[in-house]
């Protein structure tokens, strides 16, 4: 019982926890990580064939059962005020030379559908908090009123031709750039994702919850090399490998990767 696993880990003042066997419950799996993660205890457990396949990653052995750590933060010390640091000065550098697309782009918007231009919906951000997400809007008002919360797709016929435009240009995230200011998001790192699918996602994808343990970010290896409808069970792969690599080079490749197919598809 995961009680008694609880009690026990607590008895013995355990500074580490190998989770050894893949036939575990797999939520039992999770209140384990969880819980470990949030008491700073040091987490091994047995990979799956893309786990392993990733870099930077601490390898153990018991007999023949190989072994990762879990970083419990891929951020730390100098690492962090680095990132925070770029994270600031580019946000600033970008909303002042995209300040005329920024006052342009609300009175589009208004023009083709009623409505408010800016999109505020609450997100799953580091460490499970939730936050208000910024975004210009680019579907109908309303546009989930009948159906509830949908994942967005390719062909969305919610979305407006003002939208369709923002989404292909990705303008319709620059009001992140607040967000990141704020210090809720990064420019680079996972997409933040709703909180009725944060649970479900958690539920279904082993390693989902490792999403949290950065900052969201406007864009990343996901957005890099996947689309729209791209599931989420193919997303998680690179937000793993950009946790588990994380470098300065890293994110500036990443931003510049992002930067030039912006420009691209605004000509």
């Amino acid at each position: 019982r995961w009680e008694d696993i609880r009690k026990f880990i607590k008895e013995r003042k355990a500074d580490e926890v190998i989770i050894a066997d893949s036939g575990l419950d797999h939520e039992k799996t999770l209140n384990i990580i969880f819980s470990c993660q949030k008491e700073g205890i040091g987490i091994w457990i047995k990979p799956g064939i893309y786990e392993a396949m990733m870099g930077k990653l601490e390898i153990a052995h018991i007999g023949d059962i190989p072994l990762i750590k879990l970083k419990n933060e891929p951020l730390k010390g100098r690492d962090k005020v680095v990132k925070r640091g770029m994270d600031v000065l580019l946000s600033l550098l970008i909303l002042v030379f995209s300040l005329p697309i920024l006052l342009l782009i609300p009175f589009l918007i208004r023009m083709e559908s009623r409505g408010s231009s800016l999109y505020r919906q609450k997100r799953v951000g580091e460490k499970g908090r939730i936050y208000e997400i910024y975004k210009f809007r680019s579907m109908f008002e309303n546009a989930e009123e009948g159906t509830g919360p949908v994942l967005a797709g390719q062909n969305d016929e919610r979305v407006t031709r003002v939208g369709s435009w923002l989404r292909r240009t990705h303008l319709d995230e620059l009001p992140q750039l607040f967000n990141v200011l704020k210090g809720e998001m990064s420019l680079i790192g996972p997409r933040p994702e709703r909180p009725v699918f944060v649970e479900k996602f958690t539920r279904e994808i082993p390693g989902y919850f490792r999403r949290f343990i950065v900052k969201p970010g406007i864009t990343g290896l996901a957005q890099l090399y996947g689309d729209y409808d791209t599931s989420a069970q193919n997303k998680i792969k690179y937000d793993l490998a950009y946790i588990n690599n994380w470098s300065l080079g890293l994110d500036l490749k990443i931003f510049f990767m992002s930067l030039e197919i912006i420009l691209r598809r605004r000509r």
